[in-house]
Order: C-alpha cells, then sequence, then structure tokens
C-alpha cells in the first residue's frame, strides 16, 4: 500500500500547520522543517489533513474548531495535501521550503496533481487565475524538466492532463502558460521584428495511431469546441 494514503495530519491539531500554508508563512515553515526529525518532516510535508474523527467530508466541515480557511478549501476545492494546497494558494515560499525539504512533488490529491488543483483554483475563482499563473510560472522555474513532464503528463481520476483538464474547464490564460512550457509543450520560437512565432508540441493530439486514438479525443482544442457559452463568455472578457 502507498504509504502517503496512511499519513495523516488529524486536524484541528495541525491547523496551525495548514494556516501557514495558507498564509505562506516563510519563518513558520522553514523553522518548523529544520527542527523537525526526518519521521516528523515526512508527516509535515506528505501528510494528508483530516480531522480527528473524520470518517467522511461533513465532520471536517462541521466542525466547530476548524477554521474558516480549513472549510473553504475542503468543501470548495477538495485539497488536503500540503504541497497541493500551497500550489493552489500560491505559496511561493512554501513552495520553495517544500523543495528543498524533499516533498513528494507527485502527490495526487482528490481533484489530481498539484497543478490539476491550481486550475481548479482558477475555474472556481476567475479573479485569481492571473495570480495562478504566476504560480505556475515559478513552480516551472523551480523544478527540472523531467519533474515538469511528470506533472504536466500526469492524469487526474477523469484521466485528463492538466492541459486537457484547463481546457474543459475553460482556464484559458492558464492553459495558454501551460503551453509556454519549454521543452514540454513548447518546442521552438524565434522573434520576427515585433512578432514572436511559436512552434507547440502537440504530436500525441494530431496522431490517428490505434495506439494514441484515447488521446486525440482528448485534445484541449476539441474540448474549447464543445464548451457552453458561459466558459466562452469568460474568453471573451479577459
Amino acid at each position: 500500500m502507498d504509504k502517503f494514503v496512511d499519513s495523516v495530519l488529524k486536524l484541528p491539531e495541525y491547523g496551525w500547520w495548514f494556516d501557514a500554508i495558507i498564509r505562506d508563512d516563510k519563518d513558520i515553515v522553514d523553522k518548523t522543517l529544520d527542527e523537525k526529525t526526518s519521521c516528523n518532516k515526512y508527516l509535515l510535508l506528505n501528510g494528508r489533513f483530516i480531522h480527528d474523527n473524520q470518517d467522511a467530508g461533513n465532520t471536517l466541515l462541521s466542525n466547530k474548531d476548524v477554521s474558516e480557511n480549513e472549510r473553504k478549501y475542503v468543501k470548495d476545492y477538495d485539497i488536503t495535501y500540503p504541497w497541493c494546497l500551497a500550489g493552489a494558494h500560491g505559496s511561493k515560499h512554501v513552495i520553495d521550503a517544500f523543495i528543498k525539504f524533499g516533498v513528494n512533488i507527485l502527490q495526487n490529491d482528490n481533484q489530481g496533481n498539484v497543478i490539476h488543483c491550481m486550475i481548479l483554483r482558477a475555474y472556481l475563482k476567475p479573479e485569481k487565475e492571473e495570480f495562478m499563473i504566476e504560480t505556475y510560472d515559478y513552480l516551472a522555474k523551480h523544478l527540472n524538466t523531467n519533474q515538469m513532464k511528470d506533472l504536466l503528463y500526469a492524469e487526474n481520476d477523469m484521466g485528463l492532463r492538466p492541459v486537457e483538464y484547463a481546457a474543459h474547464l475553460g482556464v484559458f490564460d492558464l492553459l495558454l502558460a501551460m503551453y509556454n512550457t519549454k521543452d514540454i509543450y513548447l518546442a521552438y520560437e524565434y522573434s520576427l521584428g515585433v512578432f514572436v512565432r511559436k512552434w507547440y508540441d502537440v504530436t500525441e493530439y494530431e496522431s490517428f495511431d490505434e495506439n494514441e486514438k484515447e488521446r486525440h479525443y482528448k485534445s484541449p482544442l476539441i474540448y474549447i469546441t464543445l464548451l457552453d457559452k458561459e466558459h466562452l463568455k469568460r474568453l471573451n472578457t479577459e
């Protein structure tokens, strides 16, 4: 069994850690991870937030000792892992510290990995999309190409990679930021006067090979053509 499943951060006992991640509190996060033993450090980095008596989400949402932030992230975003929480909240100091201390960057939360979680927050809170783009760019600068590839090629429970999930939800600006990730989707670019020309690697989506047919039908372009007027309105007004 995956050891990440059994590592829980019980609330409200670990509410202080939850809040430090939400607030991007560099001092608390750095000091705590510096002082903890490897076992405790592993729990803080890779555990899952859950209420002490929680068998289902309702317990966490109704408990009076649980903060409003905790309720919001469980109810609205269903995000319970520290790394995913840091990404979805744009906590850049926490992201730095987590990478430094060896977090499992492939934590798979209820919505998918950290990038899936960022996409979901941008969808639910359109005013936060630009902030999520900044966080994504920051993440891409602090992880190597192979690590970013692992995240961008990973599927969530819907069988969708981040770019496909973003297209499915109509989160277009963040989708474009992901496509501009060098050496993964952005294959080549050059400037010609005031124009910048870019070539993107979308080979998997254009192939009709029998073994790759399923990926073709998950093409972001196909999802965009299926969006309703409300989603397209978001594209036209931003």
